[in-house]
């Protein structure tokens, strides 16, 4: 461009004027072809992360491999990027073709592996969760002391009124459950159904003989 100015030895002089070579950058520290260095990919300080290349100017993991969290990893055995970036396996979990594989009976359960043979939250599957009064046995909520599952709980259907003897059984209003029958608590009793009480025939006033016969009061 004019007497006395020199370029330098990694530039050219084009049209009166220094310069980089066809497919290089000026990167401060000299001509950089950014199509290929891994620490000016694609422009100047476009770092590429570790075992990255650059091809291209794009930065590229290892065939098989793919860019999580600032790395190159391989998503069908990594633990914490299991299948795709940011998919963790819970602990004690392996990485196995992109799944979560949890050991022996284990189930991945809201990123933790449990048995869900014997755990009460997840019982036979993730979520299930088992009644008070049961465990889990072999995948299965069973209630314990002879109590039987109505629902979400665990009843004892040889005293419960609202479940005599079988599930939604109900007793009369009035009655009791014994032994998972609905009557009378007290024996000689008899239920006075249009009352919805029981009464001993032979000594309330307000059933005397029979049910809604009162005594009268006595007068004086």
């Amino acid at each position: 461009g004019t007497c006395t100015t020199v370029c330098r030895a990694d530039q050219v002089c084009a049209g009166g004027r220094c310069g980089c070579p066809s497919g290089a950058s000026d990167c401060g520290a000299g001509c950089i072809d950014t199509l290929a260095d891994p620490l000016n990919c694609g422009a100047c300080s476009n770092r590429c992360v570790t075992a990255e290349t650059c091809l291209d100017g794009v930065c590229r993991c290892p065939s098989g491999q793919t860019r999580c969290a600032g790395g190159c990893v391989d998503t069908d055995i990594s633990v914490g990027h299991c299948g795709g970036c940011g998919i963790a396996c819970p602990a004690g979990a392996a990485c196995v073709a992109g799944s979560c594989d949890c050991p022996g009976t284990g189930t991945d359960c809201d990123s933790a592996c449990v048995d869900t043979t014997t755990d009460e939250i997840n019982c036979g599957s993730c979520g299930n969760v088992c009644p008070v009064l049961s465990s889990c046995v072999s995948g299965a909520c069973v209630c314990s002391g002879g109590r039987t599952r109505c629902g979400a709980s665990c009843l004892d259907t040889s005293a419960d009124v609202f479940n005599c003897g079988r599930c939604g059984s109900i007793c009369p209003a009035g009655q009791s459950c014994n032994g998972g029958v609905c009557g009378c608590a007290t024996a000689g009793d008899t239920y006075c159904g249009s009352f919805g009480v029981c009464a001993n025939l032979a000594t309330s006033a307000a059933h005397c003989g029979s049910c809604g016969v009162p005594c009268l009061a006595a007068s004086g």
